[in-house]
């Protein structure tokens, strides 16, 4: 790039700005080391001398999907086919004993080529249907939980879901033993 010494400064400023790398996103995150102390118990620290580099899982920052995805096929071609959650019924009530449930759905239409049904939590792919038109959910979170029944086509887009169903899990503090 040729400069005129008389062109401004301020011309060439967002070239400047262009030129230079990509700095606060692209940083790579400081390493992560983890160790055991005295007693056993997992110490994490940012220093090598702390043990082993760990490597954390990526957060998560995916929205949960909402209740009425877009759809690949036209809403005609699917008027033919339904899925809905028999069971558990909507507003149950999941006991602390319990780790999960098993969601049960009834299905209108045949399956095309690479189709899949999905079990979601909270918006998550948590399993896959199996032959009984079941899916077990696991329910490790206390609170409101949102379960749903989703058709995906063989390139992974949403054809079909049903209704969600809300179940209410309760989990008790038990005692620490000692």
């Amino acid at each position: 790039m040729l400069v005129d010494m008389r062109t401004p400064l301020i011309t060439l400023f967002p070239a400047l700005l262009l030129a230079l790398p990509v700095t606060a996103s692209a940083q790579a995150e400081p390493p992560i080391y983890r160790g055991q102390d005295a007693a056993g118990n997992p110490r994490y620290s940012d220093q090598p001398s702390a043990g082993e580099p760990f490597q954390l899982e990526p957060l998560n920052r995916v929205q949960p999907t909402s209740s009425t995805p877009a759809f690949e096929r036209s809403p005609a071609e699917n008027a033919r086919r339904s899925v809905t959650i028999t069971a558990p019924a909507n507003g149950t009530v999941v006991g602390h004993a319990m780790l999960g449930v098993t969601v049960r759905v009834e299905i209108e239409g045949a399956l095309q080529a690479g189709e899949q049904y999905r079990c979601l939590h909270n918006g998550r792919v948590v399993a896959s249907l199996r032959s009984d038109r079941s899916c077990w959910v696991p329910l490790p979170e206390r609170g409101e939980q949102q379960l749903q029944v989703v058709l995906y086509s063989a390139a992974g887009t949403t054809l079909l879901h049903s209704e969600a169903v809300v179940v209410y899990v309760q989990r008790h503090h038990l005692p620490v033993s000692r």
